[in-house]
């Protein structure tokens, strides 16, 4: 049985991508024509074919450049804009993974969000839901945010797994990210939540689609046969 959880935040403890749903709401209330002029273009066929063409190459372009629209603000006032949307439940749960994560911390099992989303967003959302995390780093100044990513994780949630576990029999994962399948496929109790978008690929790697109750049921035995 496992003895730690990891959870992905985008599109699988929260639907949908935290970075952009707080951008979009931050620059709402913080009105920039610029950053909107940017989420106009960037929507067009020809800069999603760039994009896309340079994910394969692992450079998330778009988010790059939506980034650099922070420069300047304090982090401060980005944490309190997450707070904000939580307050506003502009952040949706994943109920049935929540579920899953609220009785593995009865039962006094560590559960950690990693996530490729910005520090201020992880933080804010894991001390509301009472969890430790893992996130891609701002660069900061002052407090300032600075609107570059220090060090990301988009690309590279194997090296936290590297650093901090090093049974794969000791741990649970769950993600819906295309990226995460070396580490769901080298993991003893990997779980994908699929999608439209990750469902091909995730069967062609043998990855297995979370069943929740099945995953509470385990943590219900487990605890039963340590009594």
């Amino acid at each position: 049985m496992f003895k730690h959880v990891y959870v992905d935040l985008c599109d699988t403890l929260i639907k949908g991508n935290t970075t952009f749903m707080f951008l979009d709401s931050f620059f709402t209330h913080n009105h920039n024509r610029y950053y909107w002029f940017y989420r106009k273009i960037s929507s067009s066929f020809i800069m999603r074919a760039i994009f896309k063409l340079l994910f394969t190459a692992k450079i998330d372009l778009n988010r790059r450049i939506a980034i650099r629209f922070l420069n300047g603000y304090s982090r401060s006032s980005l944490k309190i804009h997450v707070q904000w949307m939580l307050a506003n439940n502009l952040f949706i749960k994943n109920k049935e993974l929540a579920d899953v994560i609220q009785l593995a911390k009865n039962k006094q099992i560590p559960v950690t969000i990693i996530s490729a989303s910005l520090d201020f967003i992880v933080e804010v959302i894991a001390s509301h839901l009472s969890l430790n995390y893992f996130c891609s780093q701002l660069v900061y100044k002052n407090e300032l945010c600075q609107g570059v990513i220090i060090d990301d994780l988009l690309f590279s949630k194997n090296k936290i797994f590297d650093e901090i576990e090093k049974d794969a029999v000791s741990y649970c994962f769950i993600s819906d990210n295309i990226q995460d399948v070396e580490i769901l496929k080298l993991c003893s109790h990997g779980y994908g939540v699929p999608t439209l978008k990750n469902e091909k690929v995730f069967i062609k790697n043998g990855i297995e689609f979370i069943n929740y109750d099945k995953l509470i049921n385990m943590i219900k035995m487990d605890d039963y046969e340590r009594v």
